[in-house]
């Protein structure tokens, strides 16, 4: 039974304006379980490898599924994701790891502990662990190319969404190599724009009460 509790931010890296989600976790949950949680938290579906990574005072340690094909990628040690808990690596404030999922499109986050807190220094509007404090940022998207294209995307929703004027060619380019990623090549002409809005205010429409992370 969990003593303490982390407070934990996750932020993805390399995108601007920041993405990112606070919760708090017991602090003896298991890195395969926080996998899971980041999963439903930024709207990703499972398909790809992922692992945690941290260096340690000799090492480059990683913490991934028991799987054969993670030693295709690395040489480093790997732990257990599934039987290593949080508080075996992260034993202080400030400290981070990294959450790197789907190895192609290269999604990186850093997982902070921001706080450690007990039961009785635990905010007063948590009822109910694990808690969500505060979630910045849309869902993200399996597939689209990683956090530079997805930036792209955000830009082309920003524009879109406030009706901003850009040059033809520009917005034509942006559907080709940007707007397909998140609708599809066949989208018609005409409505492609619409569609595009529609499916990103979703992204955008987060909801922590819609999101269960379960014990």
């Amino acid at each position: 039974m969990a003593t303490n509790y982390y407070q934990l931010k996750i932020q993805v890296k390399s995108i601007k304006p920041s993405v990112y989600r606070t919760i708090i976790v017991p602090d003896n949950i298991s890195f395969l379980k926080l996998h899971e949680y980041i999963q439903e938290l930024f709207g990703l579906d499972n398909y790809h490898l992922w692992s945690f990574s941290y260096k340690d005072s000799l090492n480059d340690i990683l913490i991934s599924l028991d799987d054969d094909d993670m030693t295709l990628f690395f040489n480093d040690k790997v732990m257990k994701a599934n039987e290593t808990k949080l508080n075996q690596v992260l034993q202080r404030e400030k400290q981070k790891v990294e959450y790197w999922y789907d190895f192609g499109d290269d999604w990186r986050m850093a997982v902070e502990v921001q706080k450690i807190l007990q039961k009785d220094t635990l905010p007063k509007n948590v009822d109910k662990i694990p808690h969500i404090l505060k979630m910045q940022g849309p869902m993200l998207l399996e597939d689209v190319g990683g956090p530079y294209i997805f930036m792209d995307i955000m830009y082309l929703y920003n524009i879109l969404k406030n009706k901003e004027t850009i040059p033809k060619a520009e917005l034509q380019e942006f559907r080709e190599y940007v707007a397909y990623r998140v609708i599809g090549e066949e989208s018609e002409e005409k409505h492609w724009k619409q569609l595009f809005v529609e499916v990103m205010d979703d992204l955008y429409d987060i909801d922590a009460k819609n999101i269960k992370l379960l014990p």
